[in-house]
């Protein structure tokens, strides 16, 4: 073998094996597009810049806001316990397949490979899709706990929108 030609099998081996995707940022029950929940809207103001949408909605749990970004395709949702508090992230969506975790699940990915790659997901049948969802960390204690909620296709056996919420 020429000097040089190691190398370049080398490289080309390392180019052709799959790997996470590089825009692996989606981590269950935690964060995705970067931004983890609890996070304050000013601090995701800062990290991804003014959203291409925003919508106020009174909930009667007090305002909820929902800000869309077209950058990340995620919408985050904002409240606070007190009107006078900052706002923090309670919730966290997308029905794009951007978002990956490191193991490459999204939208997009068939049910069978959920379940292998984030084995604690239970799964039930609804009227017409199926959801998948990770259980609250500890048993009993649901209040203020991550929860990951993937609703899947009936039809395709697919991920077709994936959330993060606070249980409250």
């Amino acid at each position: 073998m020429k000097p040089g030609a190691f190398a370049l099998v080398v490289a080309a081996a390392t180019v052709m094996a799959p790997t996470a995707p590089a825009h692996a940022t989606f981590v269950p029950d935690v964060s995705m597009a970067g931004v983890a929940l609890g996070t304050s809207d000013v601090d995701v103001l800062a990290d991804l810049g003014r959203p291409t949408t925003t919508v106020v909605r009174q909930r009667p749990t007090g305002p909820v806001t929902k800000r869309y970004y077209a950058g990340p395709k995620v919408t985050f949702e904002f409240s606070s316990s007190n009107p006078t508090e900052i706002e923090v992230v309670t919730g966290i969506v997308t029905r794009r397949g951007i978002e990956r975790t490191r193991g490459g699940t999204g939208v997009g990915t068939t049910e069978r490979r959920l379940r292998a790659t984030l084995r604690r997901v239970r799964c039930r049948n609804l009227i017409s899709l199926r959801i998948c969802s990770t259980p609250p960390r500890r048993k009993g204690a649901r209040t203020g706990r991550n929860q990951t909620i993937f609703t899947i296709s009936r039809t395709t056996r697919r991920i077709t929108r994936i959330s993060i919420e606070r249980l409250s």
